[in-house]
């Protein structure tokens, strides 16, 4: 609930700026993103190099990527001719360069790994002032331009469809591959990076899956984090479903890094949705499922 007040204090303060220290917010948000990924990767170095159990890790792994990657295709499809408008990404995606963020996750699970400490004090903080920040670049594009809004809010739409529909399809196709319980993984790959809340639902059901579902989900947000600079120099806009659920929160930075004012807008308005949809629809499956 902090997440989203900071979300919305942010997105209605840019409205009303209009353009007031834009720059300096911008500039915030794109350096402060390499340090949220430079901790991310220390606090999940011990789940990443010290699993539990092999399969738990084949498990999480596979629930990471492949509703991951599904929900990414689906919104390729889709968005297919609005991505060929805008191939090369956002400035910061050339500036910094997609691999900052890739160097910085890997040097963070290495510290972690090798000189753990506990990053939570430093990562709360950042966090709402990352998200903070990156809201209020939303809100100054969308006082800038209402119709630019008016296309984020669409294309926001259409990746919450193919972030729920790749992820509930991802999680069943991993399903039959690995030969887990389907229920749970549909369950899982549904999600869409939502660990905090898929991970107590299926603990009661299979302690197992729910270790592996939350170790996927986490994934997923930290694939987002690192490949989203990357992967918005082809597509930007499709790239943002990866991040499924996060976008509105630790998946926004940097989406508001690397891409323009219509992936911000997108990412927002995707992230919020989908966050909604799931909070009614995640239990309910569960309780009607399992």
């Amino acid at each position: 609930m902090a997440l989203v007040i900071a979300a919305l204090s942010g997105l209605a303060l840019g409205l009303v700026g209009r353009g007031l220290l834009e720059g300096a917010a911008e500039r915030a948000t794109r350096l402060a993103a390499l340090l949220l990924v430079l901790l991310m990767g220390m606090e999940a170095s011990g789940r990443l190099l010290s699993p539990r159990a092999p399969e738990v890790l084949l498990a999480g792994l596979a629930l990471a990527l492949v509703p991951g990657a599904l929900s990414v295709a689906l919104a390729m499809a889709v968005l297919g001719r609005l991505e060929a408008g805008t191939r090369g990404g956002g400035t910061s995606a050339r500036g910094l360069g997609g691999t900052a963020y890739i160097y910085s996750m890997a040097l963070g699970v290495l510290v972690g790994a090798t000189a753990p400490w506990d990053a939570g004090p430093l990562l709360g903080p950042l966090l709402y002032a990352l998200v903070f920040a990156a809201s209020y670049t939303v809100g100054n594009a969308a006082a800038r331009s209402r119709k630019r809004m008016g296309v984020g809010l669409r294309i926001g739409a259409v990746l919450t469809l193919a972030v729920l529909s790749g992820g509930a399809l991802g999680g069943l196709v991993t399903a039959l591959v690995l030969g887990l319980d389907k229920a749970a993984s549909v369950l899982s790959g549904a999600a869409s990076g939502w660990y905090s809340l898929v991970g107590p639902l299926l603990l009661a059901y299979d302690p197992g899956l729910a270790a592996a579902a939350l170790l996927g989900n986490m994934l997923r947000e930290a694939l987002h984090v690192a490949l989203y600079p990357y992967l918005s120099r082809r597509i930007p806009l499709s790239a943002i479903a990866l991040g499924g659920a996060t976008t509105m929160d630790t998946g926004l930075p940097v989406v508001a890094a690397c891409g323009g004012d219509r992936e911000r807008t997108a990412a927002f308005v995707q992230g919020t949705a989908t966050t909604l949809v799931l909070s009614v629809a995640l239990p309910a499956a569960a309780d009607a499922l399992l």
